[in-house]
């Protein structure tokens, strides 16, 4: 067990996702800061997306040469950078500032989104690596639930969310400092990345859209959330965010349960259960009351956490390789989304559009069944459906 990884996994997570959740809570006020439209303010999302794209398709280069600790160090130095960029932006009125700010943030997400999980895969024991996995996305339901809880104090006291953005700095600061009391023992299996792929294309293609798909159907309730209870149901912005925590305290509770507690379920019962369960909240959410939309978040919890524990028993040592194919999709899953569904709410409006998360699951669902049937020979480097 290398605890150095985890504990650099774990506080390098809390860092990336106060800027991530950040801008989900600020999101309503960022708009009407700027005065922008939802279609104009969708690009603070998409092309931070699109930003850590890039540095996905890039890692099976990059990431021999940095090593994980000093990709860690290069991902929140940019997250840290973009974060007081998008401060200085607003504090100067400008947009486009703001915006260039945060893509460079975005090199920073995409970044450790894939060196988080190889932390805490590399780092944990093997009959652990799921509990450790979960607990990893645990820490993102805290910092996810503290984001919205902190633009609100900031607004209690006086201040905005400029402020949040711009204290985002110091926290990507301290965990630099941190990463260098960790020995980086990265193998030399990285060197070797990109030699082969375990399976061909079309079926990274599936297993990535089933990942990326659930991904955007997460985000689209964790960034929009604010937006759509605003908009749609008329809450206040203090109301939306704690609604938004709400969301998000189901999150942690679910993920940290998962962490503590050794569910002897095999990984795709568990997701059937969490897919089925999360739509039905849903449903209840907008048909009932909205506090089932935060329900969703515990439903949700574990499914990615779960979802990388599957990647990890079904690609064994060239998981690490299979993550890099993933995580692109992944980006490229986001920087979709979020400039569709900017799209959509300025056609049918955010009521209608937030239907887009059942669509998106529905399709992830069914993606994941045929990503069950994938053989992979890890030997030849070959793989036939079932």
């Amino acid at each position: 067990m290398n605890l150095g990884f985890i504990v650099l996994a774990y506080i390098g997570l809390m860092a990336l996702s106060f800027f991530d959740n950040g801008r989900g809570a600020a999101y309503p006020d960022i708009l009407e800061h700027f005065k922008i439209s939802t279609d104009m303010g969708s690009y603070l999302f998409s092309l931070v997306s699109l930003s850590g794209l890039f540095v996905n398709i890039s890692s099976r280069w990059w990431l021999p040469i940095t090593g994980l600790v000093g990709g860690t160090r290069f991902a929140m130095f940019c997250i840290g950078l973009g974060s007081f960029g998008v401060s200085y932006g607003a504090k100067l009125g400008n947009f486009p500032i703001a915006l260039s700010f945060a893509t460079v943030a975005g090199l920073g997400l995409g970044a450790f989104t894939i060196i988080m999980n190889i932390l805490v895969a590399e780092g944990a024991p093997l009959k652990s690596r799921r509990r450790f996995l979960s607990g990893l996305h645990g820490v993102y339901g805290v910092s996810s639930f503290l984001a919205p809880q902190i633009i609100n104090i900031f607004i209690f006291y006086g201040t905005n969310w400029i402020e949040f953005f711009q204290y985002i700095s110091i926290v990507t600061g301290l965990v630099i400092l941190y990463s260098f009391r960790v020995h980086d023992t990265h193998k030399e299996s990285f060197k070797e990345a990109e030699k082969a792929y375990p399976i061909k294309l079309s079926s990274r293609l599936v297993i990535g859209l089933f990942m990326g798909l659930y991904v955007a159907s997460e985000i689209v309730v964790s960034s929009r959330l604010s937006l759509y209870l605003s908009r749609a149901l008329n809450f206040e912005t203090v109301l939306a965010n704690s609604y938004l925590s709400y969301f998000f305290i189901a999150l942690m509770t679910g993920r940290l349960l998962f962490a503590f507690v050794n569910f002897k379920h095999d990984n795709r019962t568990l997701l059937l259960l969490g897919y089925s369960s999360s739509i039905i909240c849903f449903l209840i959410g907008l048909f009932v009351h909205p506090l089932g939309l935060c329900a969703v978040g515990f439903t949700m919890s574990y499914i990615f956490p779960v979802s990388m524990d599957w990647l990890n028993e079904k690609f064994g040592s060239k998981t690490h390789i299979m993550l890099s194919s993933v995580m692109t999709t992944i980006g490229a899953s986001l920087s979709f989304m979020h400039w569709g569904f900017g799209q959509l709410v300025e056609i049918v409006g955010v009521e209608k559009a937030f239907y887009g998360y059942l669509v998106l699951k529905v399709i992830s669902l069914i993606l994941f069944l045929f990503a069950e049937k994938i053989k992979v020979n890890l030997s030849e480097s070959a793989e036939a459906i079932a």
